[in-house]
């Protein structure tokens, strides 16, 4: 079986093309997703920074406690200094020490 040069090198190219678009639609849609993480992990950052201005301001009293998509933010007072410990998922966990009330 016999083939033209041309059209073996037609097909090259015509699965170059498909690959190539292929990647940019993979691309495409990783970078929705990521953006559609990233915005639920911003509400929970906004309400975590509320907390912490009402509770430094005294309009809410400590402990506190926000719950939000598996996220966790608990407050707690102790001699005046607001502690704050955030835990995002089973590995990630930051505790912010010593935020003073005012």
């Amino acid at each position: 079986m016999k083939f033209k040069a041309n059209s073996i090198l037609e097909n090259i190219v015509a699965s170059v093309i498909i690959l190539v678009l292929f990647i940019i639609a993979s691309n495409s849609l990783n970078q929705v997703f990521k953006a559609s993480i990233e915005s639920r992990d911003l509400k929970f950052d906004n309400q975590v920074k509320e907390m912490e201005y009402l509770l430094i301001n005294g309009k809410k009293e400590a402990p506190q406690l926000i719950e939000f998509n598996n996220k966790t933010a608990q407050f707690t007072e102790k001699q005046n200094d607001l502690t704050v410990e955030i835990k995002k998922n089973s590995l990630t966990k930051k505790t912010i020490c010593c935020l003073e009330k005012e």
